[in-house]
């Protein structure tokens, strides 16, 4: 469970750099606003893109954490009912082997 906390640990934090970067970009472009608008529209257009493939990304890394993390309980709990299976098989085999009848000594 430890990785899949890590995953959306790490996906959080990718996301704020993400948004800091991309406010630091746009105030950037900002400033050049005035001076040549073409560039300016070409950029945000660019920085929309970004956006969204960035978006699209994070959803679906989202989505395989989520799977991850559900694949990680079946498996959790698949390994706690073996163990248990085992364990109740060998106190069976135990009381089994306990409750046969001691061979005789005068046969």
């Amino acid at each position: 469970m430890a990785v899949t906390a890590m995953s959306f640990r790490w996906l959080d934090l990718l996301e704020k750099e993400f948004d800091k970067a991309y406010v630091d970009l746009d105030i950037l472009i900002g400033e050049l606003d005035s001076d040549e608008p073409e560039m300016v529209y070409a950029a945000r257009q660019k920085m929309s893109t970004l956006s969204s493939c960035f978006a699209q990304l994070t959803h679906k890394a989202q989505t395989i954490f989520q799977n991850n993390a559900k694949v990680e309980m079946e498996s959790s709990r698949e390994r706690h009912i073996q163990i248990k299976a085992y364990f109740q098989r060998g106190v069976t085999d135990m009381v089994y082997c306990s409750a046969k009848p001691a061979l005789s000594s005068y046969s």
